[in-house]
């Protein structure tokens, strides 16, 4: 499969071991493997999302800096059901190891009852030590995620491209990221997650 960067072998290792550990855990828990996984990522929303790079173009002045793009984070957690939760950052604040600790325990105090596989990938956030520490010390299980596979991330291959797709052509107004990521996202159905679990258990 296309993946965007070239692996050394230690990277192609470090994907079969990743694999073999997945679909082992898939064997022995059976169907209710898949109903047991969280995975979760961030996105930068951009207020307006045009439907071609020739409707993003623009002139300016010679010498000038093109404006910047006004964006939001969005921290979205999913199942093989649909999205369950999300939180909005401030319109350009970007995700630290604090910002990801504070949010992931939002949602274990929302969701603490059910006995998650967390699944993210290697982002730097994801993998600082204090991060490994906080998430061993609350005694989450996590499902290891290889370098530079974005192929092997729900969010990557499935959730976040159909959201992007949806809002092309779509002007945010300010404020209303919450409203618009949230509409967006109740349109698409439960089987469409289930479909995409079911890939990554295929790729």
């Amino acid at each position: 499969r296309w993946i965007p960067k070239m692996l050394t072998e230690d990277h192609k290792m470090k994907r079969v071991r990743c694999a073999q550990a997945f679909l082992k855990l898939n064997f022995e828990l059976g169907l209710e493997f898949l109903d047991k996984i969280v995975t979760m990522d961030e996105i930068s929303v951009s207020f307006f999302t045009p439907e071609s790079k020739r409707g993003s173009s623009q002139w300016l002045p010679k010498g000038s800096n093109p404006p910047l793009k006004k964006k939001q984070m969005v921290l979205s957690f999913f199942d093989n059901c649909g999205v369950i939760f999300q939180h909005y950052l401030p319109v350009r604040t970007s995700v630290t190891v604090a910002v990801f600790k504070d949010v992931t325990n939002m949602f274990l105090k929302k969701f603490k009852e059910k006995d998650w596989y967390f699944h993210f990938n290697n982002a730097p956030c994801h993998m600082a030590n204090s991060t490994k520490e906080f998430l061993a010390k609350k005694g989450i299980k996590v499902i290891d995620h290889p370098p530079y596979s974005p192929d092997l991330a729900p969010a990557d291959f499935f959730y976040f491209p159909v959201m992007k797709k949806m809002l092309e052509g779509v002007e945010i107004a300010d404020k209303s990221v919450q409203k618009e990521w949230t509409r967006v996202g109740r349109t698409i159905p439960e089987d469409r997650f289930r479909e995409a679990f079911r890939k990554w258990v295929e790729r």
